[in-house]
């Protein structure tokens, strides 16, 4: 197992215990912001999407997921 697998695992393992938790806000959000629910990020890669999914923070649209 490469150390890029078992950061993955690692990091699996770590963000749910986060599941469930609740994020405090000042101000007016969505309420799907409220409660995290995992930190999975998909989005295709490439100019036309020709890269496999992949994780990323960039196009996040939960404030969790952007961490």
């Amino acid at each position: 197992m490469d150390c890029r697998a078992i950061e993955a695992k690692a990091a699996t393992a770590c963000f749910r215990k986060y599941q469930g938790a609740e994020i405090k806000f000042k101000g007016s959000v969505p309420d799907s912001w409220r409660v995290f629910q995992t930190r999975m990020v998909v989005r295709r890669g490439g100019k036309l999407g020709e890269k496999g999914a992949q994780f990323g923070a960039r196009d996040a649209t939960h404030p969790a997921n952007a961490l």
